[in-house]
């Protein structure tokens, strides 16, 4: 048992870190949320949120969640299931887990997403726009 949480230890902490854009102009953000909320307002059930999750990116910034997908697929039915009216998130990272927990849990539900100052793990400045458009349109 000590040797499989070893390696499930090494699989999550030692992975390598993953590039991400620094710096985005301030002209693109608004282009980046609108296609974000048109590309993703068709999703209609949890696989394509995944999948969109998974494999959106937009001028090199993606939204992917850090999770396994089989892991991560439980917790989301779950969530949806619940349809919590509220939950945070502890870390942000690139926004996937936000994303898909504004797409599973209650239209009405508040979620707060805490993560680090931007440069010490968190997200930049600009990136609040484009985490912001994950809501659902009221």
């Amino acid at each position: 048992m000590k040797k499989i949480l070893g390696k499930i230890a090494d699989r999550i902490y030692h992975k390598p870190r993953l590039k991400i854009s620094s710096a985005v102009s301030p002209l693109l953000i608004p282009r980046m949320v609108n296609i974000l909320k048109k590309r993703s307002a068709a999703l209609a059930d949890l696989d394509s949120v995944l999948d969109f999750a998974l494999k959106f990116k937009i001028y090199g910034t993606p939204i992917k969640p850090l999770q396994i997908r089989g892991e991560f697929k439980r917790l989301m039915e779950i969530v949806q299931a619940a349809r919590p009216k509220a939950i945070v998130e502890l870390g942000t990272a690139m926004g996937g887990t936000l994303f898909c927990f504004a797409r599973v849990a209650d239209p009405s539900a508040t979620l707060i997403s805490l993560d680090l100052p931007s440069g010490q793990g968190g997200y930049l400045e600009w990136k609040k726009p484009l985490l912001e458009a994950f809501a659902l349109p009221e």
